[in-house]
């Protein structure tokens, strides 16, 4: 009984932590558009290269998203899983405290490594646990979050930027990304 319960508490948490793996994957692009202008000014860049942290991002997600299932089944899901939110989470922490625009771009390039694993691997070890019959409902209930999560990001980002700057936002995504590690180390 007691074994039945722990499983329980278990499969819980891995839903847990990939809802906010969903959320990760859909604010982390998105959630400091708002702050385009402030950065533009803060490191006196042209909007091009304000762009550029949008794409370097998203080009090794894309990138990396084509390797990280074939890793996951290699390596083991979970522990692929686990070294990708790692780099999120330094990626994250070297937004945060970017002194100038290289290490913003750096550390962008590394959430977009990072959350490649994650969104693909995460949504898999919660489908290990489903029966069958109801895969399709939680793979939408995961899609439809990332969904949501991509649109309201940049409302929320808009008023973290205004009440805390740019480096609000990527304090949110650290944030969120370390309880999802801690989350799915336990």
């Amino acid at each position: 009984h007691e074994s039945t319960h722990m499983n329980t508490v278990k499969k819980n948490l891995r839903f847990l932590v990939v809802l906010l793996i969903c959320i990760l994957a859909g604010a982390e692009v998105d959630i400091f558009v708002p702050s385009f202008p402030e950065l533009q000014k803060t490191f006196d860049l042209s909007p091009a290269m304000v762009q550029l942290t949008v794409s370097v991002n998203f080009l090794a997600y894309c990138i990396c998203y084509l390797f990280a299932g074939s890793m996951g089944d290699r390596f083991n899901r979970r522990t692929v899983m686990l070294i990708s939110l790692g780099i999120f989470v330094l990626g994250s922490a070297a937004c945060v405290f970017a002194p100038n625009y290289p290490l913003l771009v750096f550390g962008r390039l590394l959430q977009g490594i990072g959350m490649a694993g994650p969104a693909v691997l995460g949504m898999l070890l919660v489908l290990d646990d489903c029966e069958p019959d109801k895969r399709a409902g939680t793979m939408g209930i995961f899609n439809g979050l990332v969904t949501l999560s991509m649109a309201f990001a940049p409302v929320v980002g808009s008023y973290v930027n205004l009440y805390a700057g740019w480096r609000g936002n990527f304090w949110i995504l650290f944030l969120v990304s370390l309880a999802a590690l801690i989350g799915g180390y336990f």
